[in-house]
C-alpha cells in the first residue's frame, strides 16, 4: 500500500534540485555553517547487512572486508530539507563508496548541479575524488587544521 501511494506523490521521488532550491539551501546551510557558503547538501554511504549466499561467487560480491559482513551498498545526497536529491542504491558490498558513486553517476549529477547554480555537495574522505569544483571534503576531527 505504501509503495501504491508514494509512487506518485512529488515529495516521495528522488530528483535533482531546481537552480531555486540550491539557492534556498546554500543559504539555509549558510547561516548555520558559514565556512561552507556554496553548499547545499550532503553525501554519504550506507551499508544495508544481508545474509551471506551459499553460492561462493555472490556471496563474495556482497563480502566487505572493512565491516567484516555482507552488504548491499547505497550512496544517498541529502539536501537541508530531508529530501533525498540523487543516489545510487544496491551495489555489490564489496564497492568502495567512491567506486559506486562514480558507478551511480552521483558524481556525474552533482557536477551538473554545479555546473548549473554553483552549490556544491560536502563529502567525506571515502570519496576520496582529488580536487573538483564541484564537492567540499571534510575531514576527521582529528585531521582538523
Amino acid at each position: 500500500i505504501l509503495l501504491y501511494i508514494l509512487q506518485d506523490h512529488p515529495d516521495a521521488r528522488i530528483r535533482k534540485p531546481t537552480a531555486a532550491e540550491v539557492l534556498a539551501h546554500t543559504a539555509a546551510i549558510s547561516t548555520q555553517c558559514r565556512h561552507v557558503p556554496d553548499v547545499w547538501g550532503a553525501c554519504d554511504g550506507l551499508k544495508l547487512a544481508m545474509q551471506a549466499s551459499t553460492d561462493g561467487t555472490t556471496q563474495n560480491m556482497f563480502y566487505n572486508g572493512w565491516t567484516h559482513g555482507h552488504c548491499i551498498s547505497c550512496i544517498f545526497v541529502f539536501a537541508p530539507d530531508g529530501k533525498i536529491r540523487i543516489c545510487s542504491i544496491n551495489s555489490p558490498g564489496c564497492w568502495h563508496d567512491s567506486t559506486q558513486a562514480d558507478h551511480g553517476g552521483v558524481y556525474d549529477k552533482c557536477e551538473e548541479v554545479f555546473d548549473q547554480t554553483g552549490g556544491k555537495v560536502v563529502i567525506d574522505a571515502a570519496f576520496s575524488l582529488g580536487p573538483v569544483p564541484y564537492t567540499h571534503l571534510t575531514l576527521p576531527t582529528s585531521y582538523a587544521v
